[in-house]
């Protein structure tokens, strides 16, 4: 139990401090900015209703607008994160086991992939896998294009041996990702009957608007009177 709570609190620490030392990716941020409007019509980052019967929660990316001059990829980032806060509140009463993430490369290329900045990518990759609340339990690629290998070679330096036995990629048409998680929970356009996929977008829009006040106060997201020491691991926080 010791070791756990252990564990936690360093969890917990990283996420502070990762917020701290990169406040324009999570605390300068507005849901209803003119950037983060944009961000989000060029994106979908939709968490799905419902749960797989292991309690697991399932999250899809995808790409809404495939215009790759509209792709901004720090403030889609930004973007993110602000669904992924609201999304862990609104489950705060109900708690999941876990998280199914599924990225369908479908209008993803190689000039989308060539507008990647490479700092807020470690910053994602540091975050996601070692400082927010809920475990990767599996990483679905949908669509995946044949540059899929260049792909990965830009991102797997940032990606954990733990996150890398996860993932999974599965071609167009394939019936593969359905051997690990039930069709149903995906939106219909993906042969589900989980809802359209611009229901559930206007639903986490909703969201971002109703919850505007909790992303954006920032007092909410920094350490209160941290002593000196973390102040200091704060300044000197690198991302390998």
């Amino acid at each position: 139990m010791a070791g756990e709570l252990d564990g936690a609190q360093k969890v917990i620490l990283l996420n502070y401090k990762l917020r701290n030392k990169y406040d324009h990716i999570f605390l300068k941020r507005d849901p209803l900015a003119e950037v983060s409007q944009n961000a989000l019509k060029t994106i979908d980052i939709l968490p799905l209703p419902g749960r797989t019967p292991e309690n697991y929660k399932m999250v899809l990316y995808r790409i809404e607008d495939a215009d790759p001059e509209k792709f901004k990829f720090t403030e889609c980032i930004t973007a993110l994160f602000m669904v992924m806060d609201c999304s862990l509140a609104a489950d705060s009463d109900d708690i999941c086991d876990g998280e199914i993430i599924i990225y369908d490369m479908a209008g993803y290329t190689l000039k989308h992939l060539a507008r990647t900045n490479i700092s807020t990518l470690r910053v994602f990759m540091k975050y996601t896998q070692e400082a927010r609340a809920g475990r990767v339990r599996q990483i679905h690629i949908l669509n995946a294009a044949s540059y899929l290998d260049k792909v990965l070679s830009f991102v797997k330096p940032f990606m954990n041996s733990e996150i890398a036995k996860v993932l999974h990629a599965h071609l167009n048409g394939s019936d593969t990702p359905y051997e690990f998680f039930p069709r149903e929970l995906l939106p219909e356009e993906y042969g589900g009957n989980n809802g359209k996929i611009s229901n559930i977008r206007q639903h986490w829009w909703a969201k971002l608007k109703e919850m505007r006040g909790y992303l954006m106060d920032e007092s909410r997201w920094k350490l209160n009177n941290p002593n000196p020491e973390i102040t200091e691991s704060i300044k000197n926080l690198e991302i390998d």
